[in-house]
């Protein structure tokens, strides 16, 4: 039986499997990447891909927190985009 891997989620908190989050990582230097495209390795921030959920943690700036610097504007109107792709539950 293969151990599915879980993370927390930046905003409730709710520990989900870590295929079904969205996840934002940046590597040492000003790179992003959002669901691992292009894939980077360093620090990363996961949050569950409810629409509520994700608008409070961009509102509260919990992914700049969290990575622990500065998301440039290109990269948080690219979460906004993937904030309007989702369908609410």
């Amino acid at each position: 039986m293969p151990n599915t891997p879980y993370r927390q989620c930046i905003n409730c908190r709710q520990l989900l499997p870590r295929e079904g989050m969205l996840r934002l990582t940046s590597d040492g230097s000003h790179h992003f990447s959002i669901d691992g495209n292009p894939p980077l390795q360093g620090r990363s921030a996961y949050a569950c891909r409810d629409k509520t959920c994700l608008a409070e943690a961009l509102k509260a700036k919990k992914f700049q927190r969290t990575l622990k610097r500065g998301i440039p504007d290109a990269i948080l109107e690219a979460l906004n985009d993937q904030l309007k792709g989702i369908t609410s539950l």
